[in-house]
């Protein structure tokens, strides 16, 4: 099921000529990913994501929504990012630079996650026991996300 899932992904990739795709469990466990990786910090991409999506699904409980939103983007001047839930069993996140065309990004990735969520009762995303203690993993990730906020935002900067 590995292979169908990377070919999945491959094939975005080169439908949207996107940098870099992941796709991550609930928990922000990266699942599989394309593209151009190597440089990003997965484990912290998939934390913050991961945190988002649960920050949404309660804004949408919030605004009144009976479903919670299904989508994120945030654009920026170098790369954008454009997150889709894959039926509540995963995030599907697209990363691109200006010379992509958010259009074309969100029907690509519209198309695909309909093709991952047909799949589901494959296997195509591991069932969530199929990854570490989440004790451990929750640990570990706020430790994470500690350390990328004490280096984003350094106290002897303020001092």
């Amino acid at each position: 099921m590995d292979e169908a899932r990377q070919a999945i992904l491959s094939n975005l990739q080169l439908d949207t000529a996107v940098r870099a795709i992941f796709l991550f469990s609930p928990e922000g466990y990266l699942v599989s990913k394309a593209g151009y990786t190597e440089e990003l910090d997965t484990e912290a991409i998939g934390a913050l994501v991961s945190g988002e999506f649960a920050a949404a699904e309660s804004l949408a409980r919030l605004i009144g929504n009976q479903l919670t939103f299904t989508s994120n983007y945030h654009e920026g001047p170098e790369y954008s990012m454009y997150v889709h839930g894959v039926k509540g069993k995963g995030m599907l996140v697209m990363i691109f630079g200006t010379d992509s065309n958010l259009g074309i990004v969100r029907y690509y990735t519209g198309k695909t996650v309909d093709t991952l969520e047909s799949m589901l009762s494959t296997g195509i995303l591991p069932p969530p026991d199929a990854f570490a203690d989440p004790v451990s993993f929750e640990q570990h990730m706020n430790e994470s996300i500690n350390t990328l906020f004490d280096s984003a935002f350094n106290e002897e900067d303020y001092e």
